[in-house]
């Protein structure tokens, strides 16, 4: 299955990498308690909510690891002193970032979480089908931090998960603000749902082809951009670079998830 087409009102991020003066944007209140992943979401949110001019009403968020480094926190002081940190056990839920978007910015419709590694943008984007156009305009979170403790547990566990956790070291917070209905001056976007692949028959090297073969697409002069599926950031910077650069063109980004072996792909327009 494959969403309708949406278009972008507003877009927003943080790379904090390339962008040492994010962090001078979070409020007091929030930078005194808050963990970093809500940071994070928070300033890509309000750059991405400048200028807008309408109320967003829903907030769906695409994330593969959560607050990792809140639940490093809580296990750490769990085994330390016996006694796990609320704070940080409340963090670490998943759909904590939806849940504090949503108080922050005064967003009352649904706010949900999905998880998919590499497919969590795509399936956040599809799973826009689901809201009625009361729900609109909303809010695409794509969000994930690295910690160093990824490093040191690799050896640890098995092989497929272990190369599912040896992205590289970048971050990312996407904000995408979408409307159901199309405007011909914004940009557009549209997400498969995952459906997942027969390994006989489907590999890495022709991502592109079996992406066609699987939603029964078949592409002229669209720009291919080519995943990388060690990395949970990588499928978010893309559709980033294409927005802040304005380049002009037709995009297909194939998504895979080596863990649920499931493909998926989102489609821009320019």
């Amino acid at each position: 299955m494959i969403s309708d087409y949406y278009s972008i009102l507003s877009f927003g991020a943080v790379i904090p990498q390339s962008d040492d003066s994010w962090s001078l944007e979070i409020p007091a209140k929030l930078k005194r308690r808050d963990p970093k992943i809500w940071h994070l979401a928070y300033v890509c949110t309000a750059r991405a909510k400048q200028n807008l001019g309408v109320q967003i009403k829903s907030c769906i968020v695409g994330t593969a690891l959560g607050a990792l480094n809140e639940t490093k926190s809580f296990l750490d002081k769990l085994y330390d002193t016996g006694f796990g940190s609320p704070t940080n056990f409340m963090a670490s839920v998943h759909n904590s970032i939806a849940g504090k978007i949503a108080l922050e910015f005064l967003i009352d419709g649904p706010n949900l979480t999905v998880c998919d590694g590499q497919n969590s943008l795509a399936s956040a984007i599809f799973l826009c089908e689901s809201l009625n156009d009361s729900f609109f305009p909303c809010l695409i979170l794509a969000i994930d931090e690295y910690i160093d403790i990824l490093k040191e547990i690799s050896p640890h566990i098995s092989t497929i998960c272990a190369e599912s956790l040896s992205f590289d070291s970048k971050e990312i917070a996407l904000a995408l603000i979408l409307d159901k209905n199309s405007q011909s001056n914004n940009p557009l976007i549209r997400a498969s749902m995952p459906v997942y692949y027969s390994e006989e028959k489907f590999g890495f090297a022709n991502i592109k082809s079996n992406i066609e073969d699987l939603f029964n697409l078949k592409y002229d002069n669209i720009i291919f951009c080519e995943p990388d599926v060690n990395s949970f950031s990588n499928i978010p910077q893309h559709v980033y670079k294409i927005l802040k650069d304005n380049i002009k063109g037709k995009f297909l980004l194939p998504c895979f998830s080596p863990t649920s072996k499931a493909y998926s792909f989102l489609e821009i327009i320019l």
